[in-house]
C-alpha cells in the first residue's frame, strides 16, 4: 500500500477525523445520556424535596398545634389552682366566721341566762351544787327532818326542774366545762 499519496493521507486524515468525530459524537452521546440521567435523578430529587418540606410544613403545624393545646392545658391547669386556692381561702375563712360565730353565740347564750335572773349564773351553779351537796347529806341519814321542811322542799322544786338542768348543762358548755 502506498502511503505516500495523497488519497491515502487525505484518507488518513479523514479516518482520523472520523475516529475522532465519532469518539467526540460517541463522547457527546455519553454526555447527553449523563445529562438525561442526571436530569431523570435531579427531578425525582426535586419532587422528594417537594414532598419533604410539604412533610416538614405539615410537622410544624402539627407541632405549632401541639403547643397549642400544651398551652391551653397548662393555662386550665393555672387556672384550677388559682380556683382551688381561692376555694380554700374562702373555706377557712369560713371556718373562722363559723368560730366566731359560736364565739358570738355562746356569749349571747351566757348574757342571756345572767339577763334573766337577778342572780348571775355562776350563784345559780353554785347554789344548785350546794343543794346537791345538802341531799347527799339527807340521803345519808345526816340532818334527820330536814326533807320535811317547807323550805326543803322549795329548794327541791327549784334545783330538780328540768329548765334549770338545761340552763346547767348550756352554762357548762358555754364555759368550756362539758363535752362538746
Amino acid at each position: 500500500m502506498q502511503t505516500q499519496s495523497a488519497g491515502f493521507t487525505v484518507g488518513s486524515w479523514f479516518a482520523a477525523v472520523a475516529a475522532c468525530a465519532s469518539a467526540a459524537c460517541a463522547g457527546g452521546y455519553l454526555v447527553g445520556m449523563d445529562l438525561a440521567v442526571l436530569k431523570s435523578t435531579l427531578t425525582d430529587k426535586e419532587a422528594e424535596l417537594v414532598e419533604l418540606r410539604s412533610q416538614v410544613a405539615e410537622l410544624n403545624l402539627n407541632l405549632r398545634d401541639a403547643e397549642s393545646a400544651a398551652r391551653q392545658a397548662l393555662d386550665r391547669r393555672e387556672h384550677a389552682i388559682k380556683s382551688l386556692e381561692a376555694y380554700v381561702n374562702l373555706r377557712d375563712e369560713q371556718i373562722e366566721l363559723a368560730r366566731r360565730l359560736v364565739e358570738k353565740k355562746d356569749a349571747l347564750v351566757l348574757g342571756a341566762f345572767e339577763f334573766q335572773s337577778p342572780l348571775t349564773l355562776t350563784q345559780i351553779v353554785t347554789a344548785k351544787n350546794s343543794f346537791h351537796d345538802i341531799q347527799h347529806e339527807v340521803a345519808a341519814g345526816n340532818f334527820k327532818g330536814l326533807d320535811l321542811t317547807n323550805a326543803y322542799q322549795r329548794l327541791k322544786a327549784i334545783f330538780e326542774n328540768p329548765d334549770l338542768e338545761e340552763l346547767n348543762i348550756a352554762y357548762d358548755e358555754a364555759k368550756g366545762i362539758g363535752g362538746r
